[in-house]
């Protein structure tokens, strides 16, 4: 990547929606398959220099770089990050490029076959605490699984899937940057928790609890949400839309972990299936409870005991047979 194109890249990444730079980006993107890599790198050092702590002999040390970046747009400086912070991303860019070409010379058919990807899953009813390779840790919610490389940092990045909800603790390796890939959602972060909660059914998911992440969606030249703690990133498959909501209690994302429920003004379909993959049953209604929802917070607690809560709460009839619910009658009828 040339000092031209990182200067438009970095410009870019202070303002995504802002053209005409978003239009030359995903012009550049078109170009190589390879510049998407690129692009996804140059997010990752903005996360990282974004972070980085105004020391003032640091900022002297790069005094003679500034013309490098003299002719950045003022907005693409002043709504982000400081000017020094700019420099350090035109300085650490080299590095990334030299990486880059010693990626290059690699053959896709090499580059593919090297990658061994390991996958676990959790068992319906249980929660798997799993610890990969790089020392992250990753609890996974009853019925999801996670794939990721063998051997991580093989790649420039740490990249894994996601397919359910997690919880992440990631390890910080700013040489290896960690990316969750979760239905249509990138999720890319420095060392930092977070919770992803990515079902196909429902709104894809991810909540922050510490350090800083950025949000995308697939695909080349997409914008990116910066999430802070106490924020989420909602994206709706049905409106192909990806917005950012306040949260008032982050550690409600992750109750799964504790075996506890927290809805909402949850449909009750989805908290039906949550039931399904937590207490490993079927539950079969006797009618669609279209229109209702359940606002209420259950802990550890057995399935007995929440269906003697529905069944006051809601006005409803089940029995359980083995692991089969039925349930008939209820307000929402």
């Amino acid at each position: 990547m040339d000092q031209e194109t990182w200067k438009l890249v970095i410009a870019h990444l202070s303002d995504e929606t802002q053209e005409p730079t978003a239009t030359m980006v995903r012009e550049w993107l078109t170009k190589d398959p390879l510049h998407q890599q690129q692009l996804d790198q140059a997010r990752w050092i903005w996360l990282a220099t974004a972070e980085m702590p105004a020391d003032e002999e640091w900022k002297e040390s790069f005094k003679g770089i500034s013309e490098a970046i003299s002719e950045l747009p003022q907005t693409a400086v002043k709504k982000k990050i400081f000017p020094w912070l700019a420099i350090a991303a035109v300085v650490t860019g080299l590095a990334i490029f030299i990486a880059f070409y010693q990626y290059r010379t690699i053959s896709p058919a090499v580059q593919k076959e090297s990658i061994v990807w390991l996958t676990k899953k959790a068992e319906a009813g249980k929660v798997l605490a799993i610890v990969l390779p790089d020392s992250s840790e990753i609890w996974l919610n009853s019925g999801s699984s996670l794939s990721f490389p063998k051997n991580m940092k093989a790649s420039l990045t740490r990249t894994v899937r996601l397919n359910g909800e997690a919880f992440f603790k990631v390890r910080r390796d700013p040489a290896h940057p960690f990316i969750v890939q979760s239905q249509q959602i990138r999720t890319t972060v420095l060392g930092t928790s977070f919770n992803v909660n990515a079902w196909p059914e429902r709104k894809t998911e991810v909540t922050v609890m510490t350090g800083k992440v950025a949000v995308s969606k697939e695909g080349k030249g997409t914008a990116l949400l910066y999430l802070l703690p106490n924020q989420k990133a909602v994206y709706s498959q049905l409106k192909n839309q990806l917005s950012m909501e306040h949260v008032a209690e982050t550690g409600e994302a992750n109750a799964w972990i504790d075996g506890r429920m927290i809805f909402n003004q949850m449909p009750l379909e989805s908290v039906f299936e949550i039931m399904e993959r937590k207490y490993k049953v079927n539950i079969r209604t006797s009618h669609l409870f279209k229109g209702c929802k359940l606002t209420a917070k259950f802990g550890n607690i057995s399935l007995a005991e929440v269906m003697a809560t529905l069944e006051i709460t809601l006005g409803i009839q089940y029995t359980i047979k083995g692991q089969t619910v039925f349930i008939k009658g209820g307000k929402c009828s």
